[in-house]
């Protein structure tokens, strides 16, 4: 899944070719994208993107006369500039000045949908604090109590938005702390180190671009991939040795997804 780094890319991306512009064409070619959509998609069709932003791992345009465009990308979803390549696409957006916008998705679990200015505040309340910015003291506000596992937490949204499975690996690598012990158990000195984990862990993956790994699914707005996998420490490298302590990578499976960890440095 995009995570907070990808999703920040693609904006950087798209934002210099749409702000400013009126969205002049709509083309829906898949409907379940559109499915929840509480207004029709086409009433955002004429209106002027007045800026592009993200809140977690959402997207949207702020439009002229709203309602707003809103984008969440989920599994395998791009947004390619003028080329969607060999995947399937499931919307055209076009813009004034020229600009097209391909919305692919070849598991098809991305949405685009229309919002109002209520939506996108009821979204911002249900939302934690973003990933890259996250303070000790709201980390530890976000975890007291908690007794489900941490990797679990990092990946609720409600507690840390713009994290997933990848990061959280990463996140919780880079401080040492094991995947699977209750989220609010953690002290003083292990919230610091989480938290400082977290904050570098995102901004040296945007630094990078984020991260396309093996299966090739994510690439920036231009189709370029992100090159933060060769600095994974981690996360899909099973059996490889850890890169603090030299034993090896393990691999947990934790639901419908995995948990990469250090057994031995992970405590």
């Amino acid at each position: 899944m995009t995570e907070r780094p990808e999703v920040e890319t693609v904006r950087l991306g798209l934002a210099p070719h749409i702000e400013g512009r009126r969205l002049t064409r709509l083309e829906v070619l898949d409907e379940r994208l559109v499915a929840r959509s509480p207004l029709p998609v086409d009433t955002l069709v004429g209106s002027e993107v007045l800026a592009l932003g993200r809140r977690g791992k959402w997207l949207f345009a702020k439009m002229r006369h709203g309602p707003h465009l809103v984008l969440h990308l989920r599994m395998s979803g791009r947004l390619l500039l003028d080329d969607g390549g060999d995947d399937p696409r499931r919307a055209v957006l076009e813009f004034e000045g020229g600009a097209r916008v391909d919305f692919v998705d070849r598991r098809r679990f991305g949405e685009l949908l229309s919002w109002t200015d209520t939506d996108l505040e009821l979204l911002d309340d249900r939302l934690g604090p973003e990933a890259d910015t996250i303070r000790v003291a709201e980390l530890r506000k976000r975890l007291a109590g908690r007794r489900g596992m941490l990797k679990a937490a990092l990946c609720n949204q409600q507690v840390v938005a713009g994290i997933g499975n990848m990061y959280a690996d990463e996140a919780l690598w880079r401080a040492g702390l094991a995947w699977d012990r209750p989220a609010g158990s953690l002290g003083p000195d292990e919230s610091r180190r989480l938290a400082s984990a977290i904050r570098h862990v995102m901004g040296r993956a945007l630094d990078a671009g984020g991260t396309s790994t093996r299966d090739g699914l994510y690439v920036n707005a231009s189709g370029d991939p992100g090159w933060f996998a060769v600095r994974l420490a981690v996360y899909q490298r099973e059996d490889e040795p850890c890169p603090r302590c030299g034993a090896p990578v393990r691999r947990a499976k934790t639901g419908a997804s995995s948990a990469y960890f250090c057994a031995s440095c992970q405590t």
